[in-house]
Order: structure tokens, then C-alpha cells, then sequence
């Protein structure tokens, strides 16, 4: 309705508010033009806007103001235009100096007025389609109260309660003129007490004081009531009462209005609860469109998810693993230097075959050549000392001139001794130097193949370290060793079997079935692109591998794990991660 009006008289935007004299009445209708700004928290900010709505909805009479409209740090001058109808209030939002014709927004509001409630010329029946139009708009609880004051208003009765049944009990929701009330005051007590007793009696019709049912006598002369109407909204399981005391005016409807009135108060509270519930649960919100279909189809589509359910728990389908896997020899050597040196010589070269104990390269290193020329020059002298006191003591003449032969011979003795010791401890330096230097040639430890490319440019002449790898010799007629990478994530499906069955992807393409030999590491790895992984390795026989297969060569390995549901295999990851949290957090 509010987009007729917009394109027809050139707004920009447009609102429809409901305005009464009650401070909490001012409620927005519709809007349009807008997007997702909603004008009714718009205007919470605009100062003086309420107010103004409020004084043209009392002077019944159109209004055009140029006002300021100042959101989210930003101000724009607008050109706003009023039009008051008998129920609502239209508000068109213009461009400042646009230039606003009266009668042709006069008359494009009233052709959507009139379209709206389709031209009823019923009084009782425009006011319950303004009902029906507003009900959406508010929460059930809110509704229930605008609603016996309305019907008080129209019915031109004193009191009008609102009861809603639950089970066999009837709770009052909703009192004319009274804000709050007490559940266990006696005129709630009594009333209760009536609906519940004709709920009961399964009266499904208007009744009515005159009808003189002995229920609604009792209850009209314990509230002094003059009349008493009882009017059941099956639709919505509740129902209205109307009361009337002492000497009232005639009411200002007639019982046919009456009927017609409430005849929608039922459809009215339906849909208010609707809204209520969906507020407060969005998950009913995108189950909310299975209402408008008919029964069968709501079985169709409940019977179909069950299936889908079901299928997702009962059937099973293999579960298999696809990881990175990389074929190397079983026995691989990586040579290292024993100890701070420079390459000196180089005697293989790239995927030269080569037996133990044959050299692959000399190291040299200065240090230990010249601590060995020390130490041999260390123990020349201590020779040389031994030899000249062993003359010494084999020399009667020159004992005797130093006089105290006996006290001679015992100090040549000690001096002898502690030579003697010393050349043993320089001679055992030497042994051990000599070893450090012997292992600076390096042989190989296996009968097997170079793997290291460029062996002599990367290596001549360069300094290396104790923890830097030279090069890598493997046995490559020995069985070879096929290491996969389990990530965590694929762990739980892993282990779920205690032999799972492996296969990997030749080089050639075709694919090598192993079911035996495996060995799954305790410990787990980091890698750069999986995280942690899991290391397990699978013994292959020589004959299964290429004989043109490279060491490191990457492939791809599947493993069976066995069957398993197919909702578990869909979404056996998120299932694993939420198993994992379950364990830790209850044990």
C-alpha cells in the first residue's frame, strides 16, 4: 500500500503510524522507501518528531514542515507532508523544495485506503480489518492489551477480560482499564473459576445474561454485574467476556456488529502469537513457510528428512583415506662431518656405485695438524731428556764428582720416572689426534648408490660442520620404505581398524596393494602444510618398486579403514573434532 502512494506522489519515502493520546500508543504500521533503517528507532533520535506526529494526528488536517533528519553523523534536510486518516497517519518524505501538491497526495492515500480495507462501508467491519492489519505489528502480550480496549471502546461495555485456556486451566491475559492485576484476587478467582466450568460443559455458542444460564447468574451477582457476555474463540482456544455495571448507557453496537467484530478476534490473536513466537525462536522462522503447506505435504517433507536421517546413520559405505606418501630405500645412510674441516678431496660423484669401507671424501683441518706437530715435538724432547739421564746414571765419573752417589742415583731415578710418564701421556695424544685426523677420510658405511646431486660443486674446498649432512648413500637393491602422513584430522578415521589395508600409486600408474609391515610412529611431526601429522611406514619388497623409481619419489597412498556410516564418512571430521571436545570436557 505505502509503495502505491510512494510512486504516485513522487516520494521519496513514506510511514504509517498509529497514534493515540497514550504515550506507549505512538506504533508504526508500515514504512516504505526506507531499506533496512527502521523509521520507529529513527525517530527516537530526531528530537521533536514525536511530538509533531502527535499534533497533527489532533488537528486532523494535512501539514507540510521542512525538518533536519540528523542519523549516524551525517544531516539532510527533508520536506515532510502529512495526512490524517481515521485510523491511521500517513507521513511522506519528500526532497527539501520539492514541491508538494495536496490534492493529488489526498487523493493517491485515499485510493489506497480505500483499496486496503475494500470499500467497507461497516463500521464494525473496518474496525476488525484494522485489527487484522495491525496484529502483526506487536507481540502477543502487548496485542492482548490493546485488545480489550478496543472491543470496551466498540462494545461500549465497563469491563472486558481476555481468557486463554490451557489444557482444562483458563489463565486471564488481558483486563480493560486495569494494568496489573492479582491472580489470586477474588474477582480473577471467580472468573477463572466460570470459564473453566463452561470449558468444561463444551459451550461452543455466545451466551449471554438473558439466556439466564444459572453460571452467568451466579457470577453477575457476586460482581454485581448487570449483564454478562460470554463469547468463545475456539480458533484461538480463548475466549472474551463482557461486562456491564450498574446504570450504563445502551451500547454502541448492535449484537449483529458485535458478532461481526469478534468474529475476527480469534484469526487476530492467532496471528499475534505467530509473531510472538517466531521473535523469540529465529529457528521457527525458517521452519515458519511448512504451515502454508497442507498436511500431506508437511508428512512428505518430515517422512523425507527422517529418511535422509535414517540413511545418513544406517547405511555404510567403505571409508578411505587419501594421505601424501614418499618411497624411499630402507637403508639410507646421510654421511656427516665428524668435526669442524674443509673438503679437501671428493672421490664419487652422483649415482656412482660404490662398496663399504670405500672413500667417499677427505677433510681436512688445520687445528689437529698442527696440535700433531706439538705434540710430536713435546715428545722429542722428553725422549731426548730420558736418553741423557740413562747416560748420566751409566757415568761413575761424574757421580762421584757431584758427590752422594747413593742420593744421586734416587733423584736421577725420580726425574727418570716422571718422564717416563709424561711421554706416555704426549704418545696418547698423539694416538688419539691421529684417529681424529684418520676419521677426516671418510668411507662409506654400505655397498650402495650416491643420491646427493653435484657432490663436487657443492662441496670442494667448502667449510662444513659437525650437523651439516654432505651426502646421502643408500642400498637401492635392498627393500624400500613407503612413510605416510596421517594429519589429526584424519586420525580418529585411522585408528578406528587395527590393520587397515594400504595402497600407493606406482610412478608408472599403477597401484601396489600392502597389507603388512606397518609401523606407526609414537611420536607425532610438524609439517608446513598438514600441521601434525603422524608418521607410519610400510616395508615394500624390491620387486614391487619401479627399478627407475628416484629415492624421495612422491606419491599418493589410500587406505581402507572398513565400512562405516555414510553420515559418519561425510562428516566424520566435524563428528571427530566434537568426540575429541566431548572426552575432554566429561571424561
Amino acid at each position: 500500500m505505502l509503495r502505491a502512494v510512494v510512486m504516485k506522489t513522487g516520494a521519496i519515502a513514506a510511514a504509517c503510524w498509529h497514534v493515540t493520546a497514550l504515550p506507549d500508543e505512538l506504533r508504526l504500521v508500515a514504512q516504505a522507501g526506507f531499506g533496512a533503517q527502521q523509521i520507529d528507532v529513527a525517530q527516537k533520535q530526531w528530537t521533536g518528531h514525536e511530538q509533531l506526529l502527535r499534533d497533527v494526528a489532533a488537528g486532523k488536517e494535512s501539514r507540510t514542515v521542512d525538518a533536519q533528519l540528523s542519523l549516524e553523523g551525517s544531516t539532510r534536510t527533508l520536506r515532510l507532508h502529512f495526512v490524517p486518516t481515521d485510523d491511521v497517519l500517513f507521513e511522506l518524505f519528500f526532497d527539501g523544495g520539492t514541491s508538494i501538491d495536496d490534492a493529488v497526495i489526498a487523493k493517491a492515500t485515499q485510493d489506497c485506503v480505500q483499496s486496503a480495507t475494500k470499500e467497507v462501508s461497516s463500521d464494525a467491519h473496518r474496525t476488525m480489518q484494522a485489527l487484522i492489519r495491525l496484529y502483526g505489528h506487536t507481540d502477543s502480550t502487548n496485542f492482548e492489551k490493546q485488545l480489550v480496549e478496543e472491543i470496551r471502546s466498540w462494545a461500549g461495555c465497563d469491563r472486558v477480560t481476555l481468557v486463554r485456556y490451557s489444557g482444562r486451566r483458563a489463565e486471564i491475559r488481558a483486563i480493560s482499564g486495569i494494568a496489573t492485576f492479582d491472580e489470586r484476587g477474588p474477582m480473577v478467582t471467580a472468573m477463572c473459576e466460570l470459564v473453566q466450568s463452561l470449558q468444561t460443559e463444551g459451550h461452543q455458542g455466545v451466551l449471554t445474561l438473558q439466556q439466564n444460564p444459572q453460571k452467568l447468574t451466579s457470577y453477575a451477582e457476586q460482581n454485581s454485574a448487570q449483564d454478562v457476555e460470554y463469547w468463545p474463540l475456539a480458533g484461538a482456544n480463548c475466549a472474551v467476556i463482557l461486562e456491564t455495571f450498574g446504570d450504563t448507557a445502551a451500547p454502541s453496537s448492535s449484537p449483529g456488529d458485535r458478532q461481526l467484530l469478534i468474529s475476527g478476534i480469534g484469526e487476530c490473536l492467532v496471528k499475534a502469537n505467530s509473531f510472538s513466537v517466531l521473535k523469540k525462536h529465529p529457528l521457527l522462522r525458517w521452519l515458519a513457510p511448512l504451515g502454508s503447506l497442507f498436511h500431506w505435504k508437511r508428512l512428505a517433507v518430515v517422512a523425507l528428512l527422517a529418511a535422509i536421517v535414517a540413511t545418513l546413520c544406517i547405511v555404510e559405505t567403505d571409508l578411505v583415506l587419501v594421505v601424501p606418501a614418499t618411497l624411499t630405500p630402507e637403508e639410507t645412510w646421510q654421511i656427516h662431518s665428524p668435526m669442524p674441516a674443509v673438503v679437501e678431496t671428493i672421490h664419487v660423484t652422483h649415482g656412482q656405485h660404490i662398496e663399504a669401507d670405500e672413500p667417499l671424501i677427505d677433510l681436512h683441518n688445520d687445528q689437529l695438524e698442527r696440535l700433531r706437530q706439538e705434540l710430536n715435538g713435546e715428545l722429542g724432547t722428553v725422549k731426548q731428556k730420558i736418553v741423557d739421564l740413562e747416560t748420566l746414571r751409566s757415568d761413575p765419573t761424574r757421580s762421584r764428582n757431584l758427590g752422594g752417589e747413593a742420593l744421586q742415583q734416587a733423584d736421577l731415578a725420580a726425574s727418570e720416572k716422571e718422564l717416563g710418564t709424561q711421554q706416555e701421556s704426549l704418545e696418547s695424544q698423539i694416538e688419539l689426534v691421529d684417529k681424529q685426523i684418520e676419521s677426516l677420510h671418510i668411507v662409506s658405511p654400505i655397498s650402495g648408490t650416491v643420491l646427493t646431486w653435484q657432490v663436487d660443486t657443492l662441496l670442494r674446498g667448502q667449510p662444513v660442520q659437525p650437523s651439516q649432512p654432505l651426502l646421502n648413500v643408500a642400498d637401492l637393491d635392498d627393500p624400500w620404505e613407503l612413510e605416510l602422513r596421517i594429519p589429526m584430522s584424519d586420525l580418529g578415521a585411522f585408528r578406528r581398524v587395527a590393520n587397515p589395508k594400504v595402497a600407493f600409486l606406482h610412478p608408472n600408474g599403477t597401484e601396489v596393494v600392502l597389507v603388512k609391515n606397518m609401523e606407526v610412529s609414537e611420536e607425532l611431526l610438524f609439517d608446513a602444510k598438514e600441521g601434525a601429522v603422524l608418521p607410519v611406514g610400510f616395508r615394500v619388497p624390491r620387486d614391487q618398486i619401479p627399478p627407475a623409481t628416484k629415492p624421495g619419489t612422491q606419491t599418493v597412498a589410500r587406505i581402507e579403514c572398513g565400512k562405516a556410516a555414510v553420515g559418519y564418512v561425510w562428516f566424520r571430521r566435524g563428528i571427530d573434532q566434537l568426540t575429541q571436545w566431548w572426552r575432554l570436557r566429561f571424561g
